[in-house]
């Protein structure tokens, strides 16, 4: 496959996992520029084709590590600035879940996301993470767990009581 064709087939994949990964547009645009840069700048180090897929997936969920270390380390400086839902078109998901998902742990939410909306086969999963099929299912298991209990959870509603003047 030439350049233009490996572009083709995986840009949009990529950027959508990287949007879902960081919950941010514009963040998302820049690692998936760099994840194709570092794809190129690599191409000749990929041997078989058949693990291409993984291979670029895997140059992805490094990227978004790496950049989501990069937020953790100057949080501080990046407190008053916040992620509007209209950052993140066309995902189909209630802020709310997204949300929840972003809330799991690392890696529940990266399994949750490649299974989920990646199509990712539990056996893909494992090789891209260098984990165990089992451990793709137990934390796939925990993660989907966890956020139905969640969403089960029913929202605090003030009593009348908060609502009386003392």
């Amino acid at each position: 496959m030439n350049w233009e064709q490996f572009v083709e087939t995986y840009y949009r994949s990529i950027f959508n996992y990287c949007q879902q990964y960081l919950a941010n547009y514009a963040e998302a645009q820049d690692v998936t520029q760099d994840v194709f840069l570092k794809c190129y700048q690599k191409r000749d180090s990929l041997r078989d084709a058949a693990a291409e897929r993984s291979w670029v997936y895997s140059v992805a969920r490094n990227a978004c590590a790496d950049k989501r270390r990069w937020y953790k380390r100057f949080a501080t400086m990046l407190t008053g600035l916040e992620v509007e839902g209209s950052d993140l078109p066309g995902t189909g998901l209630s802020l709310t879940l997204r949300k929840l998902i972003l809330d799991l742990p690392t890696r529940q939410r990266e399994i949750f996301i490649l299974r989920h909306f990646h199509d990712f086969s539990t056996a893909d999963v494992a090789a891209l993470m260098g984990i165990t099929p089992g451990t793709v299912k137990t934390q796939l298991k925990r993660a989907v767990d966890k956020l139905k209990l969640q969403l089960q959870e029913p929202t605090q509603v003030p009593s009348k009581a908060s609502y009386r003047e003392s």
